[in-house]
């Protein structure tokens, strides 16, 4: 659960938890929701199917979010700017992440669990997600249930535009690089400490590289 002790103001946003612990207050300083009012309800009612797997949200504006709060879960991958987590559970995430990750059968299978909610919800709203990342998606213990957060990344589609769904960058982080066979964490010692107990080229090798990466046309 999260260390209410470390919620903080960032560059990016200011983050709170209502006090009955409910709900999950996001002031965006940065990022701003461009969509229009109808697009934003559109989300909003969206969201509340339980089947939708996008956090729930009661309020939307252009720089605030106030969603469900979810205690039972955690960021797939833990970075600096979402690290509201103290060092026992921060170590006990990471175990459970490395674990998980070096399953083929099991990452497969979220992973496409995952991109069929993003397609979901593009067909449905007619926006996307554009920072899809493993660390804008909360998990349960045993990675059986998902959420997919990061509102502020929602972006109008449009029609003709082709969205690949990157199985590393989903799966773990945008932050991770490959190049000339390598693959290394750049700019985040939280991610490179959280992926401590995992071989990145190994991973990519047992894993990834055996991922078909999907993608969608907008209609």
């Amino acid at each position: 659960m999260i260390n209410c002790s470390k919620i903080k103001n960032t560059v990016k946003s200011s983050y709170e938890i209502s006090d009955d612990m409910k709900h999950f207050i996001i002031n965006s300083k940065q990022e701003f929701i461009t969509v229009s009012d109808k697009k934003k309800n559109q989300i909003i009612e969206y969201s509340q199917k339980d089947k939708s797997n996008i956090v729930k949200i009661y309020e939307l504006t252009a720089n605030k979010c106030i969603s469900e709060f979810y205690k039972d879960l955690s960021p797939m991958v833990i970075i600096e700017k979402n690290n509201f987590y103290d060092s026992q559970l921060f170590l006990k995430k990471s175990k459970e992440y490395a674990k998980f990750i070096c399953d083929f059968e099991r990452v497969s299978e979220l992973y496409n669990k995952i991109v069929d909610s993003y397609i979901m919800f593009i067909k449905a709203t007619g926006c996307y997600f554009n920072d899809m990342s493993g660390n804008n998606i909360m998990v349960n213990f045993d990675f059986s249930e998902f959420k997919i957060i990061d509102v502020f990344s929602i972006k109008q589609a449009h029609k003709g535009m082709l969205i690949y769904f990157d199985p590393w960058s989903i799966m773990s982080c945008v932050s991770i690089r490959r190049e000339n066979d390598q693959v290394y964490v750049v700019g985040d010692d939280t991610l490179s400490s959280y992926l401590s107990h995992v071989n990145l080229n190994e991973l990519n090798s047992n894993v990834f590289e055996k991922i078909e990466t999907r993608k969608i046309k907008v209609e």
